[in-house]
């Protein structure tokens, strides 16, 4: 979880973010969340059995939330949508599948990729983070995992 700690952090800033980017907001933080399934499930499936339970359910369960916030989350083409909940539902099915922690790694990246390239995902923040919001948010959200 270490490793994953400045994605973590990332994402905290960036939901301390305005309105006006609230639509950025949310395709950065489910990219955030993507990143951070991609690069933990080692933590949770290891040749193809589960080492952690726990750890297995969180991650499905962020997997699960960024599905339900890519239904509603406004797209420049009806397609886009499709291929993002095509792939969402492609590494769900990798997880559950216990897949090799590489073959769930690089789906993640790939997914990353399209939300950048196809999506329009812009990875500079929009002005510096909010570091009281963020250690707010943390305390509120994170604290008791991290």
């Amino acid at each position: 979880m270490l490793r994953a700690a400045p994605l973590l952090l990332w994402l905290i800033a960036a939901m301390g973010a305005t309105d006006a980017h609230a639509a950025d907001d949310r395709l950065a933080r489910m990219a955030a969340l993507v990143n951070y399934v991609g690069a933990d499930y080692h933590l949770a499936v290891a040749d193809g059995k589960v080492v952690s339970q726990s750890e297995l359910d969180e991650q499905l369960g962020l997997l699960r939330g960024v599905r339900e916030s890519a239904g509603d989350i406004p797209l420049g083409k009806p397609e886009q949508r499709a291929q993002l909940l095509a792939a969402l539902d492609a590494i769900r099915a990798l997880m559950e599948q216990k897949a090799d922690e590489a073959a769930v790694a690089a789906a993640c990246r790939s997914l990353f990729a399209f939300m950048v390239k196809d999506l329009g995902l812009d990875l500079a923040p929009p002005g510096p983070p909010d570091l009281v919001r963020g250690a707010t948010l943390f305390a509120a959200n994170c604290v008791s995992c991290h």
